[in-house]
């Protein structure tokens, strides 16, 4: 289907014209969209290795988006997802989907 939509924006171009067609359906969009500065830590996060953190770094540089997904309770707060929230903030996101613990 990308080709062919590809193939019809070709034939409606002009030559100053460009389209950048994005592929969406390499992660799904699931959860919600919240300010990232709602998000409440508890201090019993620990900072992640070194290790952890330049993996994640790698993994997003390379696909564009997070592997891991942030949970959080109905009031806000981290469950799962610390080393992605810190990348996240690292990387200047104001809003991030999360997923909430039902």
């Amino acid at each position: 289907m990308l080709k062919t939509i590809k193939n019809l924006l070709k034939n409606k171009l002009t030559k100053n014209m460009k389209v950048e067609i994005i592929n969406i359906t390499q992660r799904p969009l699931e959860g919600e969209i919240i300010p990232i500065e709602c998000i409440k830590i508890k201090k019993y996060f620990k900072k992640p290795r070194k290790t952890k953190i330049k993996e994640k770094e790698e993994y997003f540089n390379k696909h564009g988006y997070f592997r891991s997904t942030i949970i959080l309770n109905k009031n806000n707060v981290l469950l799962d997802g610390y080393t992605t929230y810190l990348l996240a903030k690292e990387q200047g996101y104001k809003s991030i989907t999360i997923l909430r613990n039902k």
